[in-house]
């Protein structure tokens, strides 16, 4: 294709375009800035109408989140006791195995035996843990330990029914 230089009429056309869609922009700009005002403005006022429903609601999720703090660490006892993973009611205790080590040599070993499990100056542990599965790969300083995990339904409707 040839290239040809704009006419006046050409260039005349792109300015007005340009300038059109800059006046949208700004204009656009300014409506979303003053609407996010606004909206701001009637968040603060619906809150400080409603202060007194708001805090309940954050008192009942606190008391929510302890109830089932509580729920778990009795779950973890129950298993202890019983050795019983599955307890009822949708509560299961869950066995797992972590690798526990530490970072700082995990990225010096991988530097100098799997340069892909290393990003910029950080230890990949996903990568890095995925070799610790081979127990013939695993590096001496890398720990495999148990770890119990204390389920809990999100909803109990159909185990209380």
């Amino acid at each position: 294709m040839e290239i040809k230089e704009l006419t006046e009429s050409q260039r005349n056309e792109l300015e007005v375009l340009v300038k059109t869609l800059h006046a949208a922009r700004l204009f656009a700009s300014h409506r979303a800035i003053h609407i996010n005002r606004i909206r701001k403005e009637a968040m603060e006022e619906w809150d400080s109408a409603h202060r007194l429903e708001i805090t309940e609601s954050e008192s009942a999720w606190e008391s929510v989140n302890e109830l089932d703090k509580q729920l778990r660490e009795f779950e973890l006892r129950l298993y202890q006791e019983t050795g019983q993973k599955t307890l009822g009611y949708g509560c299961v205790v869950k066995k797992s195995e972590v690798f526990v080590y530490d970072k700082d040599k995990g990225l010096e070993w991988a530097k100098e035996k799997a340069t892909f499990a290393v990003k910029p100056e950080t230890l990949d542990e996903k990568k890095f843990e995925k070799l610790c599965v081979d127990e013939d790969v695993r590096p001496g300083f890398v720990k495999i330990e148990e770890k119990l995990t204390a389920t809990v339904p999100t909803d109990f409707g159909k185990y209380l029914e």
